[in-house]
């Protein structure tokens, strides 16, 4: 039971007033006994990372230069040469930190009036080291260098090799130190009882109690991800057969991984470590594989019934192995295809895939186990508590998991394609699809944990244990990350068609409309929980599935120019039972995006114009549709976002050949 701050029964809370400075004494806070501030936070401008600030965009500033070059050239008729290249450059801020926590102030701290101790709860920032103190640098190079060999009887040979470089160098705030912060407040060097959106934090604030990632004002590896692939394939297009002509590919790939060795530092101002450092492993991986793939008829013309126009099959096969990462698989894939007179066809398949986890490329030299936080952080999320039933922010720590296992899976499908027309063409196709996956790959995000906290409850830090009536503590910090869940089994269908007019007004008039739908989506996270259905009674194990997704279009394209919009449809999210109250229903609201184009040619407007530059302008989103509300939507904005979560959008684009 908090004590009363201004004697005997009296209010247990109180805030600061605007514009304090902290030196007002006891006679600051009259008239606000028991006033609560719930305002957000006023950052000196910009941009703050925080979702308690007014100027939390939501996002972050981006600057990027791309440089592109492509050049191809013919050597002789057999032989053809190429060459790619790219670089881009990118710097993200993400604005002033701001660092929410509390604080305790004792009874003999110099500036407490209260004459007890007392928690603060407050926002603080480190307005002297500027909006643009804490960014990312990101560069990004590659280079593919390619030869086709064109050989006799129809065969040809492709190699290519490709070095890739992706250096990430990082410059910002690491946290700060609480035991040493509330040795200010001791020691009366750093008063709490100031509106700190008024009045920054003094030097010693920034000197003893920031810490630092790497050190004041240096920018860290955080990343430095290299890549060598390298190819070759043989192929012939047209080889005979006695059922016919066949496509035939083979050839062998090699991949090179490599992520340097990096250490994570947090030091304070004076160079001190604020913790142990974290040293991160290097690590490369060399994989390698080989595969063959068929694409011919099986009957022969002569041996097929009439009502059967060609029976086609697809084999293909894939061996990867790696020796340094234990790697070893085998992934086939089966695919046939009839067909019928009339224009129907039916086509099926049988494919297997192991996708393996990035995070085992690296590791820390001691693998240590999901600790206590200890520190307050920088980063945050907004995030709904189903045990005390309330939304506030929270404190996200993300765990690497070195020992995450391959990602298999089995997919089938079946369906059945039609085509017909010739000036009015139409094309339509109903596919059905099952794909089991076993220690599928999920990424456990801050939401996800809390509504799933009997799962993981060593994930989830509370300042308080239960008390005698079971009611737990707020939580300060959740452990987030990805985990292999058991296994998933999912049903659903795909659904198109098309239509073509090839001589409407001049040009040619086109539309189109897709479907996808769930059936069955059923999942089981981890042994000893229970199977979900994550279509009607998710649990928030699987991210935003859906039932129903469906996208339609039309265009008209002429020979100087043309017109055409998109239209997307999102069906309702059913959302997990301990949402539904602060959602105030049991389902995310059906969202419609319509987007709109039109492109043209722009040589007839100078004649030094090349002739094949064209202009298009797209408008995104183009009846300015709100986003459903979705109360717990992880960036904190209350919305459920899909595609562009800027609303309406404007591109220009100009296109040439040369």
């Amino acid at each position: 039971v908090l004590p009363p701050l201004f004697g005997p029964g009296t209010a247990v809370v109180t805030s600061v007033a605007p514009g304090a400075s902290g030196s007002g004494g006891l006679a600051a806070f009259a008239g606000r006994a028991g006033v609560r501030n719930w305002d957000l936070f006023r950052a000196p401008g910009g941009l703050a990372s925080s979702m308690d600030s007014v100027n939390y965009p939501y996002g972050r500033g981006q600057e990027r230069t791309a440089y592109f070059a492509s050049v191809a050239y013919d050597v002789a008729p057999w032989l053809q040469l190429g060459f790619d290249g790219m670089f881009t450059r990118t710097v993200i801020h993400r604005g002033y930190d701001v660092i929410a926590t509390d604080l305790r102030m004792r009874a003999e701290a110099p500036d407490n009036p209260f004459g007890r101790d007392i928690q603060i709860s407050l926002l603080e920032t480190a307005p002297r080291l500027g909006e643009r103190y804490s960014r990312a640098h990101l560069e990004f190079g590659s280079g593919v260098l390619s030869a086709l060999l064109k050989l006799p009887r129809g065969w040809t040979v492709l190699a290519d090799g490709q070095y890739g470089r992706n250096l990430s160098k990082y410059r910002g705030l690491g946290g700060a130190d609480l035991t040493r912060w509330e040795k200010l407040i001791d020691d009366g060097r750093y008063n709490p009882l100031r509106d700190t959106q008024a009045f920054g934090p003094p030097q010693e604030f920034y000197d003893r109690v920031l810490i630092y990632r790497g050190g004041q004002g240096r920018f860290v590896t955080v990343g430095d991800y290299t890549t060598i692939d390298a190819s070759v394939r043989l192929g012939h297009r047209a080889l005979e057969l006695p059922t016919g002509n066949a496509a035939v590919n083979l050839g062998a790939d090699y991949r090179h991984n490599s992520l340097a060795r990096h250490t994570d530092e947090r030091r304070f101002a004076d160079g001190e470590f604020a913790s142990d450092p974290v040293r991160y492993l290097g690590r490369a991986i060399e994989r390698y594989s080989i595969f063959g793939e068929v694409q011919a008829p099986l009957l022969s013309p002569r041996w097929r019934p009439e009502w059967l126009r060609s029976l086609e099959g697809d084999f293909a096969v894939r061996y990867i192995a790696s020796r340094n990462a234990s790697e070893a698989n085998i992934a086939p894939t089966l695919a046939l295809k009839a067909q019928f007179r009339g224009g129907v066809s039916f086509r099926a398949s049988v494919s297997t895939s192991t996708r393996y986890p990035t995070p085992q490329l690296s590791r820390t030299t001691i693998s240590a186990p999901i600790t206590r936080p200890t520190q307050t952080g920088v980063d945050f999320r907004q995030a709904y508590d189903p045990a005390q039933k309330q939304t506030y922010t929270i404190r996200e720590e993300d765990y690497v998991n070195p020992f995450l296992l391959p990602e298999d899976a089995l997919t089938q499908t079946a369906g059945l394609i039609w085509r017909t027309g010739r000036e009015h063409r139409v094309r339509a196709s109903l596919d059905f699809v099952e794909t089991r996956k076993v220690n599928e790959l999920v990424t456990l995000d801050a939401q996800t944990i809390l509504n799933l906290e009997r799962l993981f409850p060593d994930r989830v830090f509370r300042r308080t244990e239960a008390d005698a009536a079971g009611a737990a503590g707020t939580v300060r910090a959740v452990i987030t990350g990805a985990i292999n869940s058991a296994w998933r089994r999912s049903h659903n269908w795909n659904a198109s068609i098309d239509y073509v007019w090839t001589k409407f007004a001049g040009g040619t008039l086109e539309a189109y409309g897709r479907l996808l739908y769930f059936t069955r989506y059923d999942h089981l996270l981890m042994a000893g929980a229970d199977v979900v259905d994550e279509l009607g009674h998710p649990e928030g194990g699987a991210s935003s599935v859906l039932r129903y997704r469906a996208k339609l279009g039309a265009a008209w394209s002429g020979p100087a120019w043309g017109f055409g919009f998109d239209g997307h449809y999102f069906h309702s999210r059913v959302l997990p039972r301990v949402e539904w109250d602060v959602q105030g229903r049991d389902r995310v609201r059906p969202y419609w995006q319509c987007d709109a184009f039109v492109q043209g040619s722009l040589s007839g407007f100078a004649r030094w114009l090349p002739r094949t530059l064209r202009a298009q302008l797209r408008v995104n989103n183009v009846l300015g549709e709100n986003f459903p509300a979705y109360v717990n939507d992880g960036s904190g904005a209350g919305v459920q976002t899909y595609g562009d979560w800027r609303r309406r959008t404007y591109s220009l684009s100009l296109t040439t050949a040369f």
